[in-house]
């Protein structure tokens, strides 16, 4: 009986666990795009809903240390968010970053 017992128990647990993670998945933001162009990037996300900004790496001359730009932090879906290198510094390895 207390085998039985256990069983159902942890069965019932796996159910709400993924019952509460699959809410919590739709809540996101989905089909996200990161893209450089010069010396900015953007980040953007066409569905869900959730909030997420963009970040990129920004290449400085030989002579100052590589850096990371963030933009602000933005609703989906649609909304645009724009990291920026300081001056003439290219960026390069964009990222959308997904906040919980």
């Amino acid at each position: 009986m207390r085998f039985v017992a256990r069983v159902l128990s942890v069965a019932l647990l796996a159910s709400v666990v993924f019952t509460f993670s699959d809410a919590s998945a739709q809540a996101r933001p989905r089909n996200c795009t990161a893209r450089a162009v010069g010396n900015e990037s953007f980040a953007v996300c066409a569905s869900g809903t959730g909030i997420y900004q963009a970040a990129t790496q920004c290449d400085a001359p030989w002579w100052r240390l590589d850096y990371v730009a963030y933009g602000p932090a933005v609703q989906s879906p649609g909304y645009y968010s724009w990291a920026t290198c300081r001056g003439d510094d290219r960026a390069y390895n964009p990222v959308v970053i997904i906040h919980p």
